[in-house]
């Protein structure tokens, strides 16, 4: 009986996006690294438990996008987003915190993050949210525009 070939699978030519993620609790951080990877267009390729590992691991990471955490040992976040923004300026972060958005989501966003998620939140709209963030830094280089501008103050 002759064996019959399968053709190749064609290959997509984008890579899988390369995601950072920082999280202090293991089982937190396998359960998230675990939801991202599920998705064959997202990649965990370092996953740091403090801030400082995350930068020491950085190079290393290459990240398309960072999910970072607000609560961390020693350095916080929001201070890992703010050495994020130093060493790429045009990196995506998505922070994804149980703290609640009304105190936390400001200063995650005025620090550079592009998003906050609750933690609760993360099984429904994490990959969702990385997928959108992703696209929005892509556009934009491709455009090559920056953040639209903001809208002009109300007529009085």
């Amino acid at each position: 009986m002759a064996r019959i070939a399968r053709a190749p699978k064609p290959q997509d030519p984008t890579p899988p996006a390369r995601v950072l993620l920082v999280e202090d609790h293991p089982a937190m951080r396998e359960a998230v690294a675990e939801l991202i990877s599920a998705d064959e267009a997202l990649f965990v390729p370092v996953a740091a438990r403090s801030a400082e590992e995350a930068l020491d691991r950085f190079r290393e990471a290459a990240p398309d996008l960072a999910v970072v955490d607000i609560s961390l040992p020693g350095m916080d976040g929001l201070e890992l987003i703010r050495h994020l923004r130093l060493l790429a300026g045009d990196l995506p972060i998505v922070v994804l915190s149980s703290h609640s958005v009304e105190d936390w989501e400001a200063p995650a966003l005025e620090a550079g993050a592009c998003a906050y998620l609750l933690k609760s939140r993360a099984p429904s709209d994490l990959v969702p949210v990385i997928r959108a963030t992703l696209e929005q830094t892509r556009t934009r280089f491709r455009t090559g525009g920056s953040d639209p501008p903001p809208d002009p103050a109300p007529a009085d």
